[in-house]
């Protein structure tokens, strides 16, 4: 065994670590007893200031180097009190789940309610965080140890020890069976299509996991997964990837063949690939131009799947996929049998499609739903804001740009300009810290930078922590009992999740439903541990506001010149 070296623990100046996972008083020199937690890590009682830390952070934190700045620590023999320096390494959340899985070191943690409030939370651990309480208090109030009855005035109990969660749920595996090469897996935000596509992946290549254990693969195929630049940055697919033992970093992965996640942007570096499986997340990124030209080169010498949560709203948003299956031959085959152009616009606009029959099949043919029947409720609840209703008229009878102080020449910039007076009216910013009073964690959208620099000096009082996700920053979610943060729709309407609130307030609205949608989406995923999500939508009875809310009811676009042109 290599020489017993002491260090002293960074903000505890009375204690030292060994590099032998011993923790020591510096004063008396006594050695401490650890003690397992509930998960079986050991950790000490540091008495300076009653704090509990596990012994093999204080190690790693001690004599092991971390270069790259990763988040957790293994233990490589997979046996949690074995915290000599030379069992402990850093690693990565992606890295430490495909340990645990090659370890077993992975459990079930059984989740626990609030009586007063039905919040659930996933651990005993996860509840003491949320309560600012100890777990072993948490814990034993949920056990009915000692008579004790609350905690922080609260009651807990235990819910219904869950039986072994499958690997995926029965709408996922019916889609796995459904999907062939060259379809598009439909699901809706937090249904799990990530997961369910990489299933299909691994099965193809002789894999399978279930309840029962894991079947590896043989031989697999390079995987290359096209992706939004704000998934491949977050690390999302790494996550999901290490369920099934496969990693970028062919020194943790279970498997040789190559994986990469890149962007749509970065889609021509693939055009000569051949033999690869290609994974197309966010089908309708595919779009047209050059784009569609790579697609289709790669379509016809690879495996491939699509994924998307809104596939499309017309026949023309199909032809990329119709293309790459062999059902049409060019565009120009395609519009000359099915498209049908007005004859009273400037510019080329579909009037109707024929043999909408034959397209609905070939759509059938490409297109597998998965049936996610949503366990969650939410709540959507549309708040009504006063706003300045003499300037609104003036802006509209004079066409006159208060903010710039010129003329208003196009359809958008009047509407930039009613939306401006609609969205700064002080009673909207009154009706959204109202709304505050009841959470203590909210994810608020917005549309303009002037609503960004409203957001940003309002008084959500001192121990509210605000980050924001915009063109000019991306903070992370802030990790504190209370926060808030300010979300541009273009930039973070998609590519993230957050489990930890169940409140997003739209203080203004999207012109798209589908942007909408995938804005809705970041809190309502399958691991959330909450039963009821809330939306606010934040809105006035101007004109614009409500032609908005009618383009989004229906499912459609707003459209600022046909709406302008109607006044």
């Amino acid at each position: 065994m290599n020489k017993e070296i002491w260090k002293d623990i960074e903000g505890f100046p009375n204690y030292e670590v060994s590099n032998h996972g011993q923790i020591r008083n510096k004063t008396t020199n006594h050695i401490l007893s650890p003690i397992p937690d509930k998960d079986g890590y050991l950790r000490v009682h540091l008495n300076t200031d009653k704090t509990v830390k596990r012994v093999h952070r204080l190690v790693a934190e001690a004599f092991i180097l971390n270069p790259n700045n990763k988040s957790q620590v293994n233990h490589i023999d997979g046996d949690k009190t074995n915290n000599d320096e030379t069992n402990l390494e850093w690693v990565t959340v992606g890295e430490n789940n495909i340990h645990a899985l090659k370890t077993g070191l992975r459990n079930i943690s059984r989740p626990v309610r609030i009586v007063e409030t039905g919040e659930i939370f996933s651990s005993i651990r996860e509840c003491a965080s949320a309560i600012n309480a100890k777990e072993q208090n948490v814990q034993a109030v949920a056990s009915e140890m000692k008579n004790r009855k609350t905690v922080n005035g609260l009651h807990i109990e235990y819910m219904e020890k869950p039986k072994r969660t499958p690997f995926l749920y029965d709408y996922q595996m019916e889609a796995v069976q459904k999907l062939h090469n060259g379809c598009i897996l439909c699901g809706s935000v937090g249904s799990g299509k990530s997961r369910t596509g990489l299933f299909y992946y691994f099965k193809e290549n002789g894999g399978w996991i279930d309840e029962n254990g894991y079947i590896p693969m043989k031989n697999p195929q390079d995987l290359i997964i096209i992706t939004t630049a704000k998934k491949r940055d977050s690390l999302e697919w790494e996550g999901e990837l290490a369920n099934f033992l496969i990693s970028k970093n062919p020194e943790v992965s279970y498997y040789k063949n190559k994986v990469i996640i890149d962007s749509w942007n970065n889609i021509k570096k693939y055009k000569d690939v051949t033999g690869a499986f290609f994974l197309l997340d966010e089908q309708r990124l595919v779009g047209s131009g050059s784009w569609v030209k790579t697609f289709l080169k790669i379509a016809k010498s690879n495996q491939w799947i699509l994924l998307s949560a809104t596939p499309g709203d017309s026949y023309m948003d199909y032809l990329p996929v119709f293309l790459a299956n062999g059902f049409f031959r060019n565009k120009t085959e395609f519009t000359r049998e099915h498209v049908v152009y007005s004859r009273y616009t400037k510019y080329p606009k579909i009037d109707h499609y024929v043999g909408t029959q034959f397209l609905n099949r070939l759509r059938d043919k490409v297109l597998v739903k998965m049936n996610y029947q949503h366990k969650i409720n939410t709540h959507h609840e549309d708040i009504y804001c006063r706003y300045d209703i003499s300037a609104y008229k003036d802006a509209i009878r004079n066409r006159w740009d208060p903010y710039k102080n010129e003329p208003i020449q196009q359809a958008s910039g009047l509407c930039y300009v009613l939306r401006r007076i609609v969205n700064s009216d002080e009673s909207r910013q009154i009706q959204l810290l109202e709304i505050l009073e009841d959470y203590d964690r909210a994810i608020i959208f917005y549309s303009f930078d002037y609503e960004l620099d409203i957001l940003r000096n309002l008084g959500y009082g001192e121990d509210v922590e605000v980050a924001e996700y915009n063109g000019h920053k991306h903070q992370p979610v802030p990790e504190g009992k209370k926060w808030i943060y300010l979300c541009n729709y273009t930039s973070a309407c998609e590519g993230w999740e957050n489990t930890r609130t169940n409140c997003i307030i739209f203080y203004s609205q999207s012109y798209s439903y589908k942007v909408m949608t995938q804005a809705a989406g970041r809190i309502d995923r399958l691991n959330t541990p909450y039963a009821d999500l809330y939306y606010y939508h934040l809105k006035s009875r101007s004109g614009i506001d409500l032609a908005i809310s009618k383009a989004l009811r229906e499912k459609k676009q707003f459209n600022e010149v046909r709406w302008v042109n109607g006044h």
